[in-house]
């Protein structure tokens, strides 16, 4: 094969596809799949020329043996091809499912997160209305206390602010 300006001694050989972990997929388009076996039918002519043998190969990795026509390998890749197209479109379905998991659960978590806000403010606000119950328990028992001792006890009406005079026999003790 002639080299033209630019090309480098590489152009024409079809090197294999490194390796993936198994969980990695690897595609190519149809034009690439196209070209890698125009290429591997260049390269099978230069490498008979200097004793390669396909056969050989292909027993190597344990394919069956004979010459496979160029239209058998083309189909054979075209239906690797669909089954690859296939596989990443699942894979593509996975990935939107999983996103839309991942932001509902998300959202949970905002929500949660929320609720956990408003249950730390509610108990701030119990615990400072039971100081306050406590606070005022503590002046009305002193004023009672202190009433007691003089026998009576003067209060006022909460709606008017007149007063209210009881004596110390007027309440029963429960």
């Amino acid at each position: 094969m002639a080299k033209h300006r630019g090309e480098s001694s590489k152009m024409g050989q079809v090197e294999p596809l490194p390796r993936a972990p198994a969980s990695r997929l690897q595609v190519q388009t149809r034009s690439q799949t196209a070209g890698a076996a125009h290429e591997e039918r260049s390269s099978e002519h230069g490498e008979r020329e200097v004793g390669y043998s396909p056969q050989a190969k292909e027993a190597q990795f344990g394919a069956p043996t004979g010459k496979r026509s160029h239209k058998e390998r083309l189909s054979t890749v075209e239906t690797d091809l669909d089954v690859l197209e296939a596989s990443l479109e699942e894979l593509y379905q996975g990935q939107g499912r999983l996103l839309r998991v991942e932001s509902s659960q998300e959202e949970a978590e905002s929500r949660i997160d929320m609720v956990e806000s408003l249950v730390d403010r509610l108990t701030e606000d119990t615990k400072d209305s039971v100081r306050h119950l406590h606070e005022v328990v503590a002046e009305l028992t002193a004023k009672v206390t202190g009433d007691c001792a003089g026998g009576g006890y003067e209060a006022q009406d909460p709606d008017n602010g007149a007063p209210i005079l009881a004596k110390s026999g007027d309440f029963e003790s429960y």
